[in-house]
């Protein structure tokens, strides 16, 4: 049995920290992802640690090179769990649109280039410099911006979030067999916080790297990794996992791009996703 709440939900995970399940509303405007629906969020005292990042267990949805985000959700206290528990219907409605001189650009063209342009970024690191600098140029030569409005909705994707004693562990399982399989090119879950705050990466392969050190989208090989924020002392780390790839990715330009996420891809036949999220304190 789950309430249906309208006011964010919390989560207390002790030290004056806590899981903040947000809505579009309350989130920052300061970015053009800011009216887009968050997961679960990190939050140390009174600070949220998320900026533009979509926070933990997000889903998102490729279509080719159409990008599906989560619009709106319906934010549940799970009542059936022994441990503190939230449950979250994401609506997938939410797409990304160009625009020039502040309209909304209709030629599929122009969004295969960019399309074109991402998957160079994704596959060839080596390309990244050249190639962000040159979209960058391009889209500032010609006035182009991106936005994100409702569309028509690609299915509900439910996310049931239980953080069992000591509230070091986040269980988080996804229920995917609602969304839309026609035209699918890649499943997303996101679990992601702010690039400014969480600066620091290590694994178990002894790799460490920090800000632009981690890249912008790389494939993790090790059993786990970890995103560290050294200001609060907070530490998050995901493992690997054999149904699933796992991606390290960090992104930041003012009032543009601020997250640092470590989010998992998955095959597009995927009905079910189960996995853990374990905090720590970072020394």
């Amino acid at each position: 049995m789950s309430f249906p709440s309208p006011e964010p939900l919390k989560i207390e995970l002790g030290e004056g920290r806590s899981l903040v399940f947000q809505l579009p509303s309350q989130q920052s405007r300061d970015y053009p992802t800011g009216t887009m629906q968050k997961g679960a969020v990190l939050v140390a005292g009174s600070e949220a640690l998320a900026e533009e990042g979509l926070g933990f267990g997000v889903p998102l949805l490729k279509f080719g090179n159409l990008d599906v985000f989560p619009g709106g959700a319906i934010t549940s206290f799970n009542a059936l769990s022994n441990a503190p528990g939230v449950v979250v219907d994401y609506d997938l409605n939410f797409i990304k649109k160009l625009t020039w001189r502040g309209r909304k650009i209709k030629n599929p063209t122009v969004y295969r280039i960019e399309g074109y342009f991402g998957w160079v970024h994704r596959e060839f690191p080596l390309l990244r410099g050249v190639g962000g600098r040159l979209f960058g140029r391009l889209r500032q030569l010609f006035g182009i911006k991106s936005v994100f409005e409702q569309g028509v909705s690609v299915g509900t994707v439910r996310v049931v979030y239980t953080v069992p004693p000591p509230g070091t562990t986040i269980q988080i399982a996804v229920e995917l067999s609602q969304v839309e399989r026609k035209g699918l090119t890649e499943i997303i879950i996101s679990n992601e916080q702010g690039a400014n705050y969480f600066a620091d990466y290590h694994d178990s392969k002894g790799s460490r790297l920090s800000g632009k050190g981690i890249g912008t989208w790389d494939e993790v090989n090790a059993e786990w990794a970890s995103l560290v924020d050294s200001g609060n002392k907070i530490m998050f780390t995901v493992k690997r996992l054999n149904n699933a790839r796992l991606f390290r990715g960090r992104e930041l330009t003012p009032g543009l791009l601020a997250w640092s996420g470590l989010n998992y891809v998955l095959p597009t036949d995927t009905t079910a996703f189960n996995y853990e999220i374990e905090l720590g304190v970072a020394r």
